[in-house]
């Protein structure tokens, strides 16, 4: 059996995430991470023209961390 990094749609898969490695999107100079730490995942936007952090929220489930990263242009509009 072999362990995939990325799933078939190019995404980083569970083991991808457990082995350290982290999704990452800029919106202009807000950026957007999604990452695994201790079996939680973490999406954090961080605005780097202020330098303030403008959320992080943590998941134990991969899928609604997902839903929180991918749909983050929204949240990061939402909190400021």
């Amino acid at each position: 059996m072999r362990n995939e990094i990325k799933t078939k749609r190019g995404r980083i898969s569970e083991y991808g995430f457990a082995c350290g490695y982290v999704e990452s999107k800029y919106y202009g100079r807000v950026n957007i991470c999604l990452w695994m730490e201790h079996n939680v995942y973490h999406v954090r936007a961080h605005n780097h023209e202020n330098k303030r952090r403008i959320f992080w929220h943590s998941f134990i489930l991969l899928s609604e961390a997902r839903k929180h990263y991918d749909h983050g242009e929204a949240l990061i509009v939402a909190h400021e």
